[in-house]
């Protein structure tokens, strides 16, 4: 028996903000480094996106591609061949309470982040913010990305730290 599509088939419907992983599907844990942008702390518990989780920024995701598939037998299977490690983007969900969000401290940062990927994407609706997004009749708009969830202080910044015994003598004359 096949599955038929129909034309009469919508946009997806919005959804509400998960009340909890419980029976969500197949979330998957990841551990990885990211350069996120300076979050956005949400101003009461109804705009988050996730529960609990009080602020949210956009991250790009970079995911390295296995050393077989950079070879030049499957550079057709690349979006784009010259780029051999692509990236995704996400909505990340952070807690961030009882501390100040300082923007410097985001610009240009590394972080280590242990979190959750929400096995779908999601689809919220939102108020037009800066008037840049599409027109649309209302003040509304959809909303849709995958979602990145860190809890409980799930990040931390990435610093390289050289030491004094491991620069050339040279670096002290």
């Amino acid at each position: 028996m096949s599955v038929s599509i129909t034309s009469t088939d919508g946009p997806p419907h919005a959804r509400k903000p998960l009340a909890s992983q419980r029976s969500a599907g197949g979330d998957m844990s990841i551990t990885f480094f990211v350069q996120p942008g300076c979050p956005s702390r949400f101003a009461s518990s109804d705009q988050h996106r996730v529960k609990g989780l009080n602020a949210e920024t956009i991250a790009r995701v970079i995911l390295p591609a296995p050393p077989w598939l950079t070879a030049p037998d499957y550079s057709p299977l690349r979006t784009d061949p010259a780029d051999p490690s692509p990236s995704i983007f996400f909505s990340l969900n952070l807690s961030i309470y009882n501390q100040q969000i300082v923007p410097e401290d985001w610009f240009d940062q590394w972080f280590f982040m242990a979190g959750r990927v929400h096995p779908f994407a999601l689809t919220w609706e939102v108020e037009r913010q800066d008037g840049l997004e599409e027109s649309v009749d209302s003040g509304l708009l959809a909303y849709t990305i995958p979602a990145l969830i860190v809890r409980d202080q799930g990040y931390q910044p990435y610093v390289v730290f050289v030491s004094s015994a491991f620069r050339r003598s040279s670096d002290f004359l």
